[in-house]
């Protein structure tokens, strides 16, 4: 890992709004494990191609979340009723939730890049956490996780009211930020549909955290693209 030095204090950007899944965190990674582990506790002979099927299923799920159509209630549990209706599971879907929920929230797994920078970046910026995640989830895996000390706050959708990209989320966030300034404020996200079409509508600058490489939608735009968190350390000084 190199090793990144203090950096001056950076006059355009005060407030860094840190996305956390596979921003910070290797949510898939995390994903992944919690779905096997949780197939395995209910006696689920689960290989990859119904991982697949249920990691299709749950973003279309959170798609319908960030365009208002569902509520994170009705996701998290119909996510996996149309896993098992395809699957012919008979297993109860909300115990398939609750036990799935469990295991997430024991994994905090950061990327290579996400302590240091954030230790970087935190010497001369304010960085906070907004997140759509479950409440839960993100409160029982962050307790411990190193990176909590770098931030001064987290904003999570439901305790704020509303999901991203919903300017009302972005509203509420600055409102609660002192001496919030959109002028000096960057949104750093990897999701084009939440963070960055949030940043967008909301009229901030945004960063667009690119670690597969893949294209952005036509409709959105990001002042910057990295592929790793240490390319944006060297936008930042």
């Amino acid at each position: 890992m190199p090793h990144l030095l203090p950096m001056e204090k950076n006059k355009e950007y005060k407030i860094l709004l840190f996305d956390v899944d596979d921003t910070l965190l290797d949510f898939t990674k995390a994903e992944s494990l919690s779905f096997f582990e949780t197939m395995e506790h209910f006696n689920i002979n689960a290989n990859e191609q119904m991982h697949s099927e249920y990691s299709r299923i749950n973003r279309e799920c959170w798609g319908l979340l960030e365009k208002g159509r569902i509520s994170k209630n009705q996701l998290l549990v119909r996510r996996f009723e149309l896993f098992a209706n395809l699957f012919k599971i008979e297993t109860e879907p909300s115990e398939i939730n609750g036990f799935y929920l469990k295991k997430l929230s024991e994994k905090a797994i950061l990327f290579p890049d996400s302590l240091e920078v954030c230790r970087t970046l935190s010497l001369s910026r304010d960085l906070y956490m907004i997140t759509n995640s479950v409440a839960e989830v993100h409160k029982n895996r962050m307790e411990n996780c190193p990176l909590n000390r770098f931030f001064k706050g987290s904003f999570i959708s439901e305790e704020v009211g509303y999901p991203k990209p919903g300017i009302r989320f972005f509203e509420a966030v600055a409102q609660k930020i002192n001496n919030f300034d959109k002028t000096r404020a960057l949104v750093i996200g990897d999701s084009p549909t939440s963070d960055l079409a949030g940043a967008n509508a909301y009229g901030i600058d945004c960063c667009f955290v690119n670690r597969r490489g893949v294209p952005l939608p036509e409709n959105i735009t990001a002042k910057y693209t990295v592929s790793t968190l240490y390319e944006l350390c060297g936008i930042l000084q």
